[in-house]
């Protein structure tokens, strides 16, 4: 190949539907531009209405919207995947940005995404400045059942919002990122804004591998979101989940960090389920050091910042205040909370129950709250509180002048 030819192999491939906005481009469908990249190729896509499921199979493709470049699955049907944009398995280094996705449902199954990676495992994928709503299930869909680990993902920057299931899921990634997202959920939504998981069950319904014993989820930083309400079609769950029938599985998430995020009626939840959900009484679920730190959670009609089951985890300069709770532990042992203000919630500030035990709670302000500013009970000792500055407590042991 000669240089003009290899100047010529990177120039962009070009996507107009009717040819008005780009007379020039070389294809008329999404998918057609992506059956002739090779990678390192970017593909142009003009402005315009295209009604397609584009599946992305190659590894280092960038796809970029021009302004007015919109995915729309209204006149789909049922097909399967369901999405506007599925990247498959084994796929590395693609990135999509500046795209308008919506509507897509399947009339077979009812759900549909706007941008879908269930299968056994991606890396390194961009998705940047898109907007996507409507779908009938997920915004954006990352994950497996436990089959593979996704890596290297960077969600940034997109619009989310009034997607069916989570507008955003990332399960079973690794070393990723979730940042600088504006989430919003309304009455079409009913789970989550942002949810991160660790799911381990042995359906093994993917062309892959069985899910192992353990699958470990990791790395994985939620940042400077803005997530709005109302719960529960918003918030930001952090789960562990593992279930079978098939012997033992255990879910694993750590090393998580959800920080500087504003979530506005809804909450932050890290929860690691009891070892019976969904399957064997072998199945165990983790949620272990984690870092909730400086997030601005009010208006939630549950705990702003809920920890159940979570273990070794860190809950540091967060504004939990307005909420119906500030900060719950439940069956929740060796964490630190410290440096928290949860004041003028409905009813308790900053609460231990369920046998919680073995915490640090130091620093902390909690005032003006409705029932106790600081609470546990007689299940939830020993834990050291040090240094807190409250109104009212219920526990002996609560240093709170």
């Amino acid at each position: 190949m000669t240089y003009g030819e290899q100047a010529l192999a990177k120039a962009p491939l070009v996507v107009d539907n009717d040819g008005v906005e780009c007379p020039n481009a070389a294809y008329t469908t999404i998918q057609a531009a992506v059956d002739a990249a090779n990678p390192g190729d970017t593909i142009r896509v003009c402005a315009g209405v295209y009604a397609e499921v584009v599946t992305i199979n190659k590894n280092d493709l960038t796809l970029k919207g021009e302004p007015g470049a919109i995915l729309d699955g209204t006149t789909i049907g049922n097909v399967t995947p369901d999405a506007g944009i599925v990247i498959a398995g084994g796929v590395n280094g693609v990135t999509i940005k500046y795209f308008e996705i919506r509507n897509y449902t399947s009339p077979f199954t009812g759900e549909g995404d706007g941008i879908q990676a269930w299968n056994c495992g991606t890396s390194n994928i961009t998705i940047k400045n898109n907007v996507i709503y409507d779908n009938s299930w997920n915004g954006i869909l990352v994950g497996n059942e436990g089959e593979a680990v996704h890596t290297g993902w960077s969600i940034k920057e997109n619009n989310v919002y009034n997607n069916g299931f989570a507008d955003i899921e990332l399960t079973n990634g690794k070393d990723s990122k979730i940042k600088e997202n504006t989430v919003s959920s309304g009455s079409a939504s009913f789970f989550d804004g942002i949810l991160v998981q660790a799911r381990n069950f042995d359906y093994g319904y993917l062309p892959c591998s069985l899910p192992g014993a353990t699958v470990t989820s990791s790395g994985i930083k939620v940042s400077d979101n803005e997530v709005t309400g109302p719960y529960p079609a918003a918030g930001i769950d952090l789960i562990a989940l593992a279930g079978g029938t098939n012997g033992p599985r255990t879910a694993v998430l750590q090393d998580v960090k959800v920080a500087e995020n504003e979530v506005d009626g809804a909450r932050i939840l890290a929860r690691g389920f009891a070892g019976t959900f969904g399957g064997t009484l072998a199945t165990v679920s983790d949620a272990t050091d984690l870092e909730i730190s400086e997030n601005d959670i009010h208006n939630s009609p549950v705990p702003g910042i809920h920890l159940n089951r979570v273990t070794y985890s860190e809950v540091t300069e967060n504004q939990a205040n307005d909420n119906e709770r500030g900060i719950v532990l439940v069956d929740s042992d060796n964490n630190s909370i410290k440096e928290n203000e949860a004041n003028d919630n409905t009813t308790y500030g900053i609460r231990l129950i369920v046998g919680s035990t073995g915490n640090t709670i130091s620093e902390n302000t909690a005032t003006g709250n409705g029932t106790f500013d600081m609470f546990h009970d007689n299940t939830s000792t020993p834990n050291t509180w040090d240094e807190n500055t409250c109104g009212t407590s219920s526990g002996a042991d609560i240093d709170c002048p």
